[in-house]
């Protein structure tokens, strides 16, 4: 790095957090950070540990859901070297992109072109992918996560591991990516490759009723889902008795009963300390753990408690009972 190499932070979460320690072992910290502030109803939130990150270390922290047209100004004025965007979740404008000497460089949790967009890291273990990774590229304001690679780390995806785990292996391994290039990109030196365009594919956002369970999908497509949303995420829900249950753990039932008279949903055999077996579209779906709305997870089996009742197959949202 040369003496006047400058750098700007434009993220949050962890993993910026993260970033910004390595940073000060480093010695390299960044003119001015824009942390994103959280919502009000996130459990995890990291903006107050780097507002203070920043304080500690004298450097300007701005705390924003999104850059403001002042925080554009600014950074256009500055003219650094370079801009880190990692742990962020709106549109970074032109003005902002084309202000860095050497370019705005972003970390998408996917082996880019696959899976660009939103929540990739859920998809993929919904999708039952048994590995993904994370693409450090260029930014660019022509399109989404399109821009070219820098470098790519692959990160495997075991068949019970849950979207968390996933999640926390990919922000090691953005961390690891941005340390091992740093010099590289405040310098104008770090390689870059073109993605193909043919081989893209997108992810759409997710909403909480996107977690329904549908019990007559097969049990591998229901297990995926169940860890794709396991904690921190909302969790993959199913009415029971005219209540909402989230299903935070469980596995398919190897070489399961054969049921020929099968409802999918049908509560089917209950063991204490080992779980709740759920008939699906074909097979058997053991649930570990599970909570009605609101409330801790629970070991599956006190909560439901009869082989004569069962969760709604799924594809309506039923009313609740008063």
């Amino acid at each position: 790095m040369t003496p006047t190499a400058s750098h700007i932070f434009v993220g949050g979460r962890d993993r910026g957090f993260a970033w910004l320690q390595l940073l000060a072992q480093r010695r390299q910290l960044p003119s001015v950070v824009y942390c994103l502030r959280e919502d009000d109803h996130e459990m995890e939130k990291y903006a107050p540990a780097i507002a203070g990150f920043c304080e500690q270390h004298g450097i300007p922290c701005r705390l924003r859901r999104k850059l403001e047209a002042a925080d554009e100004a600014e950074i256009a004025d500055l003219k650094p070297d370079l801009l880190v965007v990692m742990g962020w979740r709106t549109m970074i404008s032109d003005r902002v992109i084309s202000a860095p000497r050497h370019g705005a460089v972003g970390v998408h949790e996917s082996l880019l072109p696959a899976y660009r967009g939103f929540a990739p890291v859920n998809w993929v273990v919904i999708n039952g992918e048994t590995r993904t990774g994370v693409s450090l590229f260029y930014m660019t304001s022509t399109g989404v996560d399109n821009g070219d690679i820098i470098d790519q780390a692959v990160v495997p995806i075991g068949e019970l591991d849950t979207a968390g785990q996933v999640y926390a292996r990919t922000s090691q391994a953005s961390v690891r990516l941005l340390d091992e290039r740093l010099n590289e990109l405040l310098t104008g030196t770090a390689p870059r490759r073109a993605q193909d365009e043919a081989k893209a594919t997108y992810t759409c956002a997710r909403i909480p009723d996107d977690g329904l369970i549908d019990w007559r999908s097969d049990t591998q497509t229901i297990h995926n889902l169940v860890r794709g949303l396991a904690h921190p995420y909302p969790g993959a829900f199913s009415w029971y008795g005219g209540k909402r249950c989230r299903i935070w753990s469980g596995r398919p039932v190897e070489s399961p009963r054969m049921y020929v008279g099968r409802i999918p949903g049908r509560i089917v055999g209950i063991a204490s300390g080992r779980g709740v077996e759920v008939l699906t579209g074909d097979g058997m779906y053991l649930i570990q753990s599970a909570s009605e709305d609101g409330k801790p997870p629970a070991a599956a089996e006190s909560l439901f408690r009869s082989v004569k009742a069962g969760f709604d197959q799924g594809g309506s949202t039923p009313r609740m009972k008063t």
